[in-house]
């Protein structure tokens, strides 16, 4: 009853793979935040960077995901939406690598730190209105409440997903915290696609984020 009354029935399996993905997505950068948190937790632990480091990496990137969000939720509405989405997915999994690597190398150079911090904020801010921009031309008006409400849940399972990630690699493998980071990164790297519907065709297929059937 929450599909559009003029799809067809390959349209109400593009809405429901397209609404998974999104999900996905979103669920993705939610997992990278909290195995970045528990990243922090092991970090402090072994001295690898000073506590006090840590309010300014988180600052700087909550400072570029805000200004990114009112900067690149316009630009999302000039640019083709799985290229906008694609790009943002591109620097989170960049920055997150990056720190990987820092960690494998021992390099605790804290300015790259923040670098990586601020590129994975940009990143990451494609994310809600690039996300809420595909649901909103997948569904009719009568409907997205219904489905904006199922798609909200995408922190929690993010989270969760987060912590299983943590679980695993921390606690059972024993690994050290940038395996953690190399994870998150990996499994962003998995999700980069999205489906959204084109004026120029009636269905419009999934196919790693750039091209268009």
């Amino acid at each position: 009853f929450f599909f559009n009354d003029t799809a067809t029935t390959e349209i109400y399996t593009e809405q429901i793979v397209g609404s998974v993905r999104c999900v996905q997505e979103t669920a993705s950068i939610h997992a990278n935040r909290t195995s970045w948190s528990s990243a922090k937790k092991k970090m402090e632990e072994t001295g690898f960077i000073a506590k006090e480091n840590f309010g300014n990496i988180d600052t700087i990137f909550l400072l570029c995901y805000g200004i990114g969000n009112l900067v690149f939720g316009k630009k999302g509405d000039e640019m083709d939406l799985r290229i906008f989405l694609g790009i943002g997915l591109f620097f989170t999994i960049v920055a997150n690598s990056l720190i990987a690597l820092f960690g494998f190398y021992g390099i605790k150079t804290t300015i790259y730190f923040y670098l990586c911090s601020a590129l994975n904020g940009f990143g990451q801010s494609t994310a809600w209105p690039g996300v809420l921009a595909v649901m909103g031309h997948w569904f009719g008006h009568n409907s997205r409440g219904f489905i904006l409400g199922i798609w909200t849940t995408c922190a929690s399972i993010g989270n969760m997903i987060g912590y299983i990630f943590a679980d695993v690699v921390l606690a059972r493998q024993r690994k050290e915290w940038q395996y953690l980071m190399a994870t998150s990164a990996a499994y962003i790297l998995s999700l980069i696609h999205i489906s959204e519907p084109t004026r120029q065709a009636e269905i419009s297929y999934a196919v790693f984020c750039l091209k268009k059937k």
